[in-house]
């Protein structure tokens, strides 16, 4: 499926080119650990239930679960150290009407899946997409492209102030990229 990019509309300026830096996060990875695809964050849990609880598992176990689960979209984790437990959550603390908690004994877990791209401001990887998404965040549209299972996603172009997610198969040696040059007219108010 081919899309049509809206390279003639003026919000295009909030684009950004997000090109895969690891081909594969699970084989021959230069990451040195599956938990290195998540952000800690110390002494603090999601206030919603979790979808699955597993007990006497490492954290690196507990990323590992999370990253494979194919029951539902593992988007968060907890885990409790004293007692062993993984949380995975289909949910992150930005969703609408979760919050985090403090807790002594938990620390949370949110992925970092943009940490795995590299960002090209003002560049747009190719104009032929294989899957335009709407109302992603930059974080959400890199978990969506690592985790595409029709076609090996190498990037995506990102509209910030639609949250637009253009995934792509191509990268910039298939197709030269583009560089996005815009001139905004100077109003009066910008001239003082």
């Amino acid at each position: 499926m081919t899309s049509n990019w809206p390279g003639s509309r003026s919000d295009v300026f909030a684009t950004s080119s997000y090109l895969q830096r690891h081909r594969d996060i699970t084989e021959r990875s230069p990451l040195v650990s599956t938990r290195s695809l998540f952000t800690r964050m110390p002494q603090m849990c999601l206030s919603v239930l979790p979808t699955q609880v597993i007990t006497n598992v490492t954290i690196e176990g507990c990323a590992r679960m999370c990253v494979t689960q194919t029951q539902f979209e593992c988007k968060s984790f907890d885990v409790s150290i004293t007692e062993m437990e993984c949380r995975l959550h289909n949910r992150t603390h930005e969703d609408p009407v979760v919050s985090m908690t403090f807790s002594e004994t938990v620390d949370h877990y949110r992925t970092a899946y943009e940490k795995l791209f590299t960002r090209l401001p003002n560049h747009v990887v190719t104009l032929r997409h294989k899957r335009q998404i709407s109302g992603l965040g930059v974080e959400e549209c890199a978990r969506r492209c690592i985790l595409e299972t029709s076609f090996r996603c190498l990037g995506f172009d990102y509209e910030a102030e639609l949250m637009n997610c253009w995934v792509t198969d191509e990268g910039p040696q298939e197709t030269g990229g583009v560089q996005i040059q815009l001139w905004r007219r100077l109003l009066r108010a910008d001239i003082r």
